[in-house]
């Protein structure tokens, strides 16, 4: 649930960064919250707790044994 919440947000942000009606100050903040969200989401393909739950962790425990 929390990637799909994430792309969630992620689209939001970037509906609302494409609005012409915001101030520049509020798309600089929207740039900023999204590559935030970006590095965060990037951390999960290294967390071992979203490989477990994805199911992953055993194709990833193989790979590195090899």
């Amino acid at each position: 649930m929390v990637i799909l919440a994430m792309d969630h947000i992620d689209q939001e942000l970037t509906m609302y960064s494409c609005d012409r009606k915001y101030l520049l100050s509020i798309h600089s903040g929207i740039t900023l919250a999204k590559q935030t969200l970006n590095r965060y989401y990037g951390c999960t393909d290294t967390s071992e707790v979203y490989w477990i739950a994805m199911g992953k962790h055993f194709i990833r425990f193989s790979f590195h044994c090899s």
